[in-house]
């Protein structure tokens, strides 16, 4: 873990895979708000003190998530002094919302060929295949209906990543 301080009321604190691994700690645990996280972002935040001099008592916090490309996870946590006399931290969770129900992932591009060999290329189709951190995603349009996602079903899994997060960080095949 390393933290460094990016501006007066911000710092960043990046994971490498290998350590949430070490650590035992997964990236839907860390996006869930869960108990467990908010400890984990506390003691976060009191080796932030220790480490750097970052002060969170009588601050709002905010806590934004990032995964790289390259499965470095990266926390950037900012603070706004409140006149509040709190005693104690106050951790608030805002998490963005995407629509990724119209992303799925494919094991290998045979079994997306043979989806779209099926599918005869149709016009009812979009084709948006992206490569990303080794693995095929297709992301359609909404033209696309309940039957259309049953096909698509026979050969790949719906997927919980951002299309955005695919579109910027992934390769574009179709």
């Amino acid at each position: 873990m390393k933290i460094e301080q990016i501006e007066i009321n911000k710092i960043q604190v990046i994971f490498s895979k290998e350590e949430l691994e070490k650590n035992n700690i997964n990236l839907n645990m860390l996006m869930s708000n869960s108990q467990t996280t908010q400890n984990l972002f506390l003691s976060i935040l009191d080796i932030a003190e220790k480490e750097i001099g970052f002060k969170t008592k009588n601050y709002d916090i905010a806590i934004e998530t990032l995964v790289l490309n390259n499965n470095n996870f990266i926390l950037t946590i900012s603070r706004k002094n409140t006149n509040d006399n709190l005693t104690h931290k106050k951790l608030i969770i805002h998490r963005k919302s995407y629509n990724n129900l119209f992303t799925y992932k494919f094991s290998n591009f045979d079994d997306f060929y043979d989806f779209f060999d099926r599918v005869k290329f149709s016009s009812h189709f979009n084709k948006s295949l992206y490569y990303f951190n080794s693995n095929f995603y297709y992301i359609y349009n909404n033209k696309n209906t309940p039957s259309t996602q049953k096909i698509i079903s026979e050969y790949a899994l719906p997927c919980r990543l951002p299309s955005e997060l695919i579109k910027n960080y992934g390769k574009q095949i179709l």
